[in-house]
Protein backbone atom coordinates (compact mmCIF):
# COMPACT_ATOMS: atom_id res chain seq x y z
CA UNK A 1 0.00 0.00 0.00
CA UNK A 2 2.35 3.19 -1.21
CA UNK A 3 1.34 5.75 0.77
CA UNK A 4 4.45 8.40 0.23
CA UNK A 5 3.95 10.82 -2.13
CA UNK A 6 -0.04 11.01 -1.68
CA UNK A 7 -2.24 13.69 0.36
CA UNK A 8 -4.49 12.12 2.64
CA UNK A 9 -7.64 12.18 0.48
CA UNK A 10 -6.29 10.57 -2.21
CA UNK A 11 -4.64 7.92 0.35
CA UNK A 12 -7.80 7.11 2.18
CA UNK A 13 -9.39 6.81 -1.40
CA UNK A 14 -7.06 4.63 -2.80
CA UNK A 15 -7.66 2.41 0.42
CA UNK A 16 -11.52 2.25 0.41
CA UNK A 17 -11.37 1.36 -3.37
CA UNK A 18 -9.55 -1.61 -2.49
CA UNK A 19 -11.16 -2.47 -0.11
CA UNK A 20 -14.45 -2.62 -2.29
CA UNK A 21 -12.41 -4.43 -4.55
CA UNK A 22 -11.47 -7.03 -1.76
CA UNK A 23 -15.22 -7.62 -1.04
CA UNK A 24 -16.12 -7.78 -4.36
CA UNK A 25 -13.69 -10.93 -5.29
CA UNK A 26 -14.56 -12.37 -1.43
CA UNK A 27 -17.88 -12.37 -2.74
CA UNK A 28 -17.05 -14.06 -6.06
CA UNK A 29 -15.08 -16.42 -4.66
CA UNK A 30 -17.95 -17.24 -1.93
CA UNK A 31 -20.44 -17.87 -5.11
CA UNK A 32 -17.57 -20.35 -6.17
CA UNK A 33 -17.52 -22.07 -3.31
CA UNK A 34 -21.14 -22.78 -2.94
CA UNK A 35 -21.21 -24.46 -6.39
CA UNK A 36 -17.92 -26.03 -6.03
CA UNK A 37 -17.54 -27.19 -2.34
CA UNK A 38 -13.80 -26.15 -3.00
CA UNK A 39 -12.28 -25.40 0.26
CA UNK A 40 -9.72 -23.25 -1.79
CA UNK A 41 -12.66 -21.13 -3.20
CA UNK A 42 -13.75 -20.76 0.90
CA UNK A 43 -9.87 -20.47 1.84
CA UNK A 44 -9.16 -17.38 -1.05
CA UNK A 45 -13.08 -15.89 0.26
CA UNK A 46 -11.65 -15.84 3.47
CA UNK A 47 -8.10 -14.18 2.79
CA UNK A 48 -9.70 -11.39 0.66
CA UNK A 49 -11.88 -10.41 3.31
CA UNK A 50 -9.03 -10.23 5.81
CA UNK A 51 -7.32 -7.99 3.12
CA UNK A 52 -9.99 -5.87 2.75
CA UNK A 53 -10.06 -5.25 6.67
CA UNK A 54 -6.63 -4.53 6.32
CA UNK A 55 -7.07 -1.73 3.82
CA UNK A 56 -9.49 -0.49 5.90
CA UNK A 57 -7.17 -0.21 8.48
CA UNK A 58 -4.25 1.35 5.91
CA UNK A 59 -7.58 4.23 5.21
CA UNK A 60 -7.17 5.14 8.62
CA UNK A 61 -3.73 6.02 9.14
CA UNK A 62 -4.19 8.58 6.86
CA UNK A 63 -5.70 11.01 8.44
CA UNK A 64 -2.94 11.06 10.98
CA UNK A 65 -0.01 9.96 8.41
CA UNK A 66 2.54 11.92 9.80
CA UNK A 67 1.35 11.45 13.98
CA UNK A 68 1.43 7.60 12.82
CA UNK A 69 4.47 7.72 11.46
CA UNK A 70 6.73 9.40 13.78
CA UNK A 71 4.63 6.91 16.76
CA UNK A 72 6.03 3.78 14.96
CA UNK A 73 9.42 5.53 14.84
CA UNK A 74 9.66 5.73 18.61
CA UNK A 75 8.17 2.60 19.38
CA UNK A 76 10.24 -0.38 21.44
CA UNK A 77 10.87 -1.97 18.26
CA UNK A 78 10.79 0.93 16.09
CA UNK A 79 9.48 0.01 12.57
CA UNK A 80 8.37 2.01 9.35
CA UNK A 81 4.62 2.41 9.23
CA UNK A 82 4.67 1.30 5.95
CA UNK A 83 5.40 -2.07 6.67
CA UNK A 84 2.54 -2.57 8.98
CA UNK A 85 -0.28 -4.48 8.30
CA UNK A 86 -2.11 -6.09 11.25
CA UNK A 87 -5.09 -3.91 11.67
CA UNK A 88 -5.60 -4.80 15.28
CA UNK A 89 -2.16 -3.41 15.73
CA UNK A 90 -2.71 -0.38 13.36
CA UNK A 91 -6.02 0.48 15.77
CA UNK A 92 -3.84 0.17 19.10
CA UNK A 93 -1.65 2.87 17.35
CA UNK A 94 -3.92 4.86 15.75
CA UNK A 95 -5.85 4.80 19.15
CA UNK A 96 -2.86 6.52 20.95
CA UNK A 97 -3.17 9.38 18.56
CA UNK A 98 -7.19 9.74 18.85
CA UNK A 99 -9.28 7.35 20.44
CA UNK A 100 -12.02 8.74 17.78
CA UNK A 101 -10.25 7.82 14.53
CA UNK A 102 -12.23 4.68 13.96
CA UNK A 103 -15.45 5.84 11.61
CA UNK A 104 -19.06 6.17 12.78
CA UNK A 105 -21.61 5.74 10.20
CA UNK A 106 -24.31 8.22 9.39
CA UNK A 107 -27.55 8.06 8.41
CA UNK A 108 -29.82 9.60 5.45
CA UNK A 109 -29.65 13.28 4.91
CA UNK A 110 -32.47 14.84 7.04
CA UNK A 111 -33.58 18.81 6.34
CA UNK A 112 -34.79 20.43 9.66
CA UNK A 113 -35.45 23.98 9.16
CA UNK A 114 -33.21 24.27 6.14
CA UNK A 115 -30.59 22.63 7.90
CA UNK A 116 -29.32 19.35 6.80
CA UNK A 117 -28.12 17.17 9.71
CA UNK A 118 -27.15 13.80 9.88
CA UNK A 119 -28.12 11.21 12.46
CA UNK A 120 -25.47 8.80 13.63
CA UNK A 121 -26.22 5.60 13.39
CA UNK A 122 -27.05 2.98 16.38
CA UNK A 123 -26.67 -0.43 14.36
CA UNK A 124 -26.45 -2.40 11.46
CA UNK A 125 -22.74 -1.65 10.75
CA UNK A 126 -19.16 -3.16 11.87
CA UNK A 127 -18.11 -1.43 15.34
CA UNK A 128 -14.56 -1.61 16.29
CA UNK A 129 -14.65 -4.36 18.91
CA UNK A 130 -16.21 -6.63 16.61
CA UNK A 131 -14.14 -5.70 13.66
CA UNK A 132 -11.31 -6.21 15.77
CA UNK A 133 -12.48 -9.72 17.02
CA UNK A 134 -13.85 -10.99 13.35
CA UNK A 135 -10.59 -9.87 11.78
CA UNK A 136 -8.56 -11.75 14.41
CA UNK A 137 -10.97 -15.00 14.21
CA UNK A 138 -10.07 -14.67 10.47
CA UNK A 139 -6.96 -14.98 10.78
CA UNK A 140 -7.45 -17.91 12.58
CA UNK A 141 -7.45 -19.58 9.39
CA UNK A 142 -4.29 -19.05 8.31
Amino acid sequence: MGMRGKDAPQIYLDCIQQTVQRLDGCDEFLKRYQHTNNLFELEAAVLQLRKAMESMAFAAIAPNKEQYAALRKQAERPVDFGQDWNAKSIFLSLDALNKYFYPAPLGEPELEEGVTHFKQLEGGYLKRREFETFYNRIGMAD
